[in-house]
């Protein structure tokens, strides 16, 4: 009877074992990292077999698909190197293998990640959750508590990216680098971000940004940062610090968080655009610097159409309530009134040659009404087949907003309205204490 007892045990022990996965086979024998049978992460046993370097071949590679199944807490250690395609030496040409393959987050988070200095006086690049990512998925992942300081190339999720597509990521934390630091990527090269955001604080000495560091070519839409962005050089901004290349298109996107430079060329939504265009997006950052600074850019050279800034500006010379300085194309652009608050009544603070401006100061009343931007050619209506782009939520008492931007019932703070469906919400979660979603929106 004794020994049926034991059997009986080793069994659901066993039984147990197999229905939790086994720490580090990442899914079992079934899985061979196809997009129908990817490698499976179900714990931190599995997370450390594929973050380790000596199975990059089979976890790193192109074609290669890798699924987290649960959250991630990484509490306790301390790197020197990105957790996943680190970097070893002090060049700043990566030589060490790249994740080239597709990471589904699976709306799952890593948490908790702490990469410090190895040596204060070194120069210490390519540091992230992912050091250096090239022709590379990264999807569905959230990054939560991430700590960095590194000297170039620094960012929450990727330090470098490479011709890679990022969607639906995001990143909290501080994130801390000399150069090409951003809240969720530090150097962005070609390829895409689509629907991310980062409310990490960044600082730096210049090339910081809100959610990208550099960004040289590519696309960004649909994303937004609402961190704070401070540097001692120049070129800050609150989604990028520096865009450096004219193939660089950015649509859609927002910033919110503080920036300020010690120096030079801050920007509430972007420090310099050089060469690229930016359409459809907006900044309500406040904007400190000692020159060159502007609501939406310190410096433009690229171009960029409809978009606005609302927050208040403070700078020396050269400083503008939407732009510091441009010589090239601005049109159907706002910038608020208040921001002559600091003797600033300009809407470029310098322009050189080649200069070509549209940008309408107005009042905060004037930027609560559609008829304001739509008059100006901007869209916010359906019925020409194609979806809107802008809408004005709440008129007379708020700024427009992205379309994508979202629509949830319950959503009783009143951005988007209030109504019966507020009301219910707030009614059954009434003084009810619990990790629900919904119990966060009530």
């Amino acid at each position: 009877m004794r020994n049926c007892h034991l059997f009986a045990s080793l069994l659901c022990v066993l039984i147990s074992t197999s229905a939790l996965g086994v720490g580090g086979n990442m899914g079992g024998p079934s899985q061979d990292g196809s997009e129908t049978d990817p490698y499976l992460i179900q714990d931190v046993n599995d997370f450390d077999t594929f973050a380790d370097p000596a199975n990059a071949a089979t976890y790193w590679a192109a074609g290669v698909h890798t699924k987290l199944m649960t959250d991630i807490d990484l509490s306790g250690r301390t790197y020197t190197t990105a957790v996943i395609a680190p970097h070893h030496n002090s060049s700043d040409n990566f030589t060490n293998v790249r994740f080239t393959g597709t990471f589904d987050g699976n709306s799952y988070s890593v948490t908790n990640v702490t990469i410090e200095l190895l040596d204060p006086l070194s120069y210490e690049y390519y540091k992230g959750l992912f050091g250096c990512i090239e022709n590379a998925t990264i999807l569905n992942l959230t990054i939560e508590n991430i700590t960095i300081d590194g000297y170039s190339f620094i960012g929450g999720l990727a330090g470098y990216s490479l011709s890679s597509s990022i969607v639906n990521c995001s990143c909290s934390g501080k994130i801390n680098g000399y150069d090409d630091s951003g809240g969720l990527i530090g150097f962005l090269s070609n390829g895409s971000v689509t629907g991310c955001h980062s409310n990490a604080i960044v600082t730096g000495e210049y090339r910081v940004g809100g959610l990208i560091g550099q960004f040289s070519g590519g696309t960004i839409t649909n994303c937004y940062a609402t961190g704070d962005v401070s540097v001692n050089l120049n070129d800050a901004g609150g989604l990028i610090g520096d865009s450096s290349s004219p193939s660089g298109y950015v649509d859609s996107c927002y910033a919110t968080g503080n920036i300020t430079s010690a120096d030079y060329s801050a920007g509430g939504f972007i420090g310099r655009n050089y060469g690229g265009q930016i359409t459809n997006s907006y900044a309500t950052a406040n904007v400190t610097s000692v020159n060159r600074s502007g609501g939406f850019t310190a410096t433009n050279t690229g171009i960029i159409i409809n978009c606005y800034s609302t927050g208040d500006v403070c700078g020396g010379e050269w400083t503008g309530v939407f732009a510091g300085y441009n010589s090239s194309s601005i049109s159907g652009c706002f910038a608020n009134v208040s921001s002559q608050t600091h003797g600033i009544s300009d809407a470029i603070g310098h322009e050189g040659t080649n200069s070509s401006a549209s940008i309408s100061i107005t009042t905060s009343d004037q930027l609560q009404l559609q008829n304001t931007f739509s008059d100006a050619g901007w869209d916010f209506s359906d019925d020409d087949g194609d979806p809107a782009v802008w809408k004005m939520l709440r008129p007379g008492e708020d700024t427009p907003r992205l379309a994508w931007q979202a629509v949830f019932a319950g959503d009783i703070a009143g951005l988007y309205g209030v109504d019966m469906v507020d009301f219910a919400y707030l009614a059954h979660y009434w003084g009810q204490d619990c990790d629900s979603p919904a119990c966060d929106r009530a």
